[in-house]
């Protein structure tokens, strides 16, 4: 429902009094908020699925650091939130193509990502300076 979020959220929300302690469905309707730029509201709908889960819904964590990296730009956090995704996946089959197992390649991905973009940029800050 990527092209009817009104219709996706009202079906997400119908799911939610169904089963109002699964955190998937708060993690769904979070990504909606965020594809419509409200990232308060993302945020707090991520904050709950991640206490309902105890901070164990790889989903939520990785969505939660997708939202501090892309929409808050605060990269420290959403490593993080990522490192998060990677320590509770660690135990998993490498190989394994489960929608967690995607999540941790992808936070590690993003992990190196911000970091090679720090590096870079201390190396251009020194270069300025005359200390590279």
């Amino acid at each position: 429902h990527l092209n009817r979020p009104a219709k996706g959220r009202r079906l997400l929300e119908e799911a939610l009094k169904h089963a109002p302690e699964d955190p998937s469905i708060l993690c769904n309707i979070a990504s909606l908020h965020e594809q419509a730029g409200d990232l308060v509201k993302a945020e707090e709908v991520l904050i709950r699925a991640i206490e309902m889960s105890n901070g164990r819904h790889v989903g939520a964590l990785y969505n939660m650091g997708r939202v501090c990296h892309y929409g808050r730009n605060n990269t420290g956090l959403a490593i993080k939130f990522y490192e998060e995704v990677c320590d509770l996946t660690e135990d998993s089959k490498p190989h394994a193509e489960s929608l967690d197992m995607k999540l941790r390649r992808q936070a590690q991905e993003q992990i190196r990502m911000i970091r090679n973009s720090n590096q870079r940029a201390q190396q251009k800050m020194l270069e300025a300076r005359g200390l590279a």
